[in-house]
Protein backbone atom coordinates (compact mmCIF):
# COMPACT_ATOMS: atom_id res chain seq x y z
CA UNK A 1 0.00 0.00 0.00
CA UNK A 2 1.14 3.62 -0.63
CA UNK A 3 1.62 5.83 2.53
CA UNK A 4 -0.79 8.08 0.60
CA UNK A 5 -3.64 5.52 1.97
CA UNK A 6 -3.62 7.69 5.53
CA UNK A 7 -4.62 10.74 3.88
CA UNK A 8 -8.52 11.70 3.97
CA UNK A 9 -10.19 11.97 0.74
CA UNK A 10 -10.30 15.43 0.69
CA UNK A 11 -6.54 15.79 1.39
CA UNK A 12 -5.77 13.46 -1.30
CA UNK A 13 -7.89 14.82 -4.07
CA UNK A 14 -6.11 18.56 -2.96
CA UNK A 15 -2.61 16.28 -3.45
CA UNK A 16 -3.77 15.49 -7.07
CA UNK A 17 -4.94 18.88 -7.62
CA UNK A 18 -1.89 20.26 -7.10
CA UNK A 19 0.14 17.19 -8.95
CA UNK A 20 -1.84 18.16 -12.06
CA UNK A 21 -0.86 21.76 -11.83
CA UNK A 22 2.60 21.24 -11.01
CA UNK A 23 2.25 18.85 -14.46
CA UNK A 24 0.75 21.24 -16.37
CA UNK A 25 3.22 24.24 -15.39
CA UNK A 26 6.30 21.49 -16.62
CA UNK A 27 4.31 20.53 -20.00
CA UNK A 28 3.85 24.64 -20.53
CA UNK A 29 7.77 25.34 -19.79
CA UNK A 30 8.66 22.69 -22.64
CA UNK A 31 6.68 24.59 -25.34
CA UNK A 32 8.13 26.29 -27.48
CA UNK A 33 7.87 30.52 -28.35
CA UNK A 34 8.47 32.13 -31.23
CA UNK A 35 10.24 35.40 -31.66
CA UNK A 36 13.47 37.56 -30.51
CA UNK A 37 14.86 35.75 -27.57
CA UNK A 38 15.05 37.95 -24.59
CA UNK A 39 18.72 37.33 -23.97
CA UNK A 40 19.37 38.74 -26.86
CA UNK A 41 18.48 42.01 -26.06
CA UNK A 42 21.65 44.55 -25.42
CA UNK A 43 24.10 42.73 -26.90
CA UNK A 44 25.90 43.13 -30.02
CA UNK A 45 24.49 42.05 -33.93
CA UNK A 46 27.04 40.78 -36.04
CA UNK A 47 25.98 40.07 -39.67
CA UNK A 48 28.22 38.84 -42.24
CA UNK A 49 28.37 36.90 -45.56
CA UNK A 50 29.56 32.72 -46.12
CA UNK A 51 30.49 30.60 -48.41
CA UNK A 52 28.57 26.94 -47.35
CA UNK A 53 31.83 24.55 -47.00
CA UNK A 54 30.32 21.19 -45.40
CA UNK A 55 26.85 20.53 -43.93
CA UNK A 56 26.57 17.42 -42.14
CA UNK A 57 23.53 16.16 -40.18
CA UNK A 58 23.38 15.93 -36.09
CA UNK A 59 21.06 14.14 -33.82
CA UNK A 60 19.55 16.82 -31.05
CA UNK A 61 18.77 15.44 -28.03
CA UNK A 62 15.63 13.91 -26.55
CA UNK A 63 14.00 14.58 -23.28
CA UNK A 64 11.30 12.30 -23.60
CA UNK A 65 12.75 9.66 -20.97
CA UNK A 66 13.17 11.82 -18.46
CA UNK A 67 9.52 13.19 -18.93
CA UNK A 68 8.81 9.64 -18.72
CA UNK A 69 9.81 9.28 -15.40
CA UNK A 70 8.40 11.98 -14.02
CA UNK A 71 5.02 10.57 -15.87
CA UNK A 72 5.44 7.35 -14.07
CA UNK A 73 5.98 8.83 -10.68
CA UNK A 74 2.82 11.35 -10.91
CA UNK A 75 0.55 8.40 -12.30
CA UNK A 76 1.68 5.93 -9.40
CA UNK A 77 1.44 8.63 -6.68
CA UNK A 78 -2.25 9.10 -8.36
CA UNK A 79 -3.67 5.88 -7.77
CA UNK A 80 -5.93 4.83 -4.34
CA UNK A 81 -4.12 1.12 -4.48
CA UNK A 82 -0.74 -0.55 -5.67
CA UNK A 83 -2.89 -1.99 -8.97
CA UNK A 84 -3.99 1.69 -9.47
CA UNK A 85 -0.53 3.36 -8.79
CA UNK A 86 1.36 0.05 -11.34
CA UNK A 87 -1.32 0.82 -14.12
CA UNK A 88 -1.25 4.52 -13.48
CA UNK A 89 2.63 4.42 -13.97
CA UNK A 90 2.06 3.02 -17.33
CA UNK A 91 -0.24 5.98 -18.40
CA UNK A 92 1.48 8.42 -16.95
CA UNK A 93 4.64 6.86 -18.70
CA UNK A 94 3.46 6.93 -21.70
CA UNK A 95 1.41 9.96 -21.72
CA UNK A 96 4.22 12.43 -20.79
CA UNK A 97 6.89 10.72 -23.06
CA UNK A 98 4.21 10.91 -26.14
CA UNK A 99 3.97 14.83 -25.13
CA UNK A 100 7.34 15.55 -24.52
CA UNK A 101 7.86 14.34 -28.06
CA UNK A 102 5.53 16.35 -29.57
CA UNK A 103 6.68 19.44 -28.09
CA UNK A 104 10.34 18.61 -29.15
CA UNK A 105 9.12 18.26 -32.64
CA UNK A 106 11.92 17.51 -34.97
CA UNK A 107 15.26 16.68 -33.45
CA UNK A 108 17.19 16.57 -36.79
CA UNK A 109 19.68 19.59 -37.07
CA UNK A 110 22.94 20.19 -39.07
CA UNK A 111 26.19 21.33 -38.50
CA UNK A 112 27.19 24.36 -41.18
CA UNK A 113 31.27 24.89 -41.59
CA UNK A 114 31.11 28.87 -43.31
CA UNK A 115 33.98 30.28 -44.98
CA UNK A 116 33.16 33.96 -44.48
CA UNK A 117 34.16 36.52 -46.64
CA UNK A 118 37.29 37.94 -44.95
CA UNK A 119 38.14 34.55 -45.15
CA UNK A 120 37.64 33.14 -41.43
CA UNK A 121 36.00 29.70 -40.76
CA UNK A 122 32.94 29.28 -38.92
CA UNK A 123 31.10 26.49 -37.64
CA UNK A 124 27.23 27.06 -36.47
CA UNK A 125 24.65 24.13 -35.15
CA UNK A 126 21.27 25.03 -36.73
CA UNK A 127 18.18 23.33 -36.38
CA UNK A 128 16.97 24.11 -39.77
CA UNK A 129 19.39 24.76 -43.05
CA UNK A 130 18.39 24.92 -46.33
CA UNK A 131 21.25 25.42 -48.14
CA UNK A 132 24.30 23.02 -49.51
CA UNK A 133 27.96 23.63 -50.30
CA UNK A 134 28.89 26.17 -52.71
CA UNK A 135 26.26 28.02 -51.54
CA UNK A 136 26.30 31.70 -50.26
CA UNK A 137 25.09 32.50 -47.08
CA UNK A 138 23.92 35.52 -45.24
CA UNK A 139 24.85 35.00 -41.47
CA UNK A 140 23.06 36.88 -38.48
CA UNK A 141 24.15 36.57 -35.20
CA UNK A 142 21.85 38.11 -32.57
CA UNK A 143 21.52 35.93 -29.34
CA UNK A 144 20.59 33.42 -31.90
CA UNK A 145 22.24 32.10 -35.39
CA UNK A 146 20.23 32.52 -38.70
CA UNK A 147 21.15 32.09 -42.01
CA UNK A 148 19.59 33.20 -45.37
CA UNK A 149 20.29 31.77 -48.54
CA UNK A 150 21.68 34.45 -51.29
CA UNK A 151 23.34 35.63 -54.30
CA UNK A 152 26.82 34.03 -54.65
CA UNK A 153 27.84 37.33 -56.23
CA UNK A 154 27.96 38.26 -52.02
CA UNK A 155 30.70 36.09 -51.34
CA UNK A 156 32.70 36.91 -54.17
CA UNK A 157 33.43 40.58 -52.93
CA UNK A 158 35.13 41.17 -50.19
CA UNK A 159 35.13 45.07 -49.04
CA UNK A 160 37.46 45.13 -46.02
CA UNK A 161 36.93 49.16 -46.09
CA UNK A 162 35.29 49.32 -42.79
Amino acid sequence: MLPLNNFTRAQYRAFKLTSLCLTSLYLVGCASQSGVPHHAANQFVTTFYASVYDVTPVQFESHAQEAALWGALDGALLGWSEDEAFVGALFGAAIYSVATSIAEGDLQGYEVSLKAVDGDMVTVILDNFEGYPGQCVFVKVAGEVTTEVVNTSNCDEVDLSY
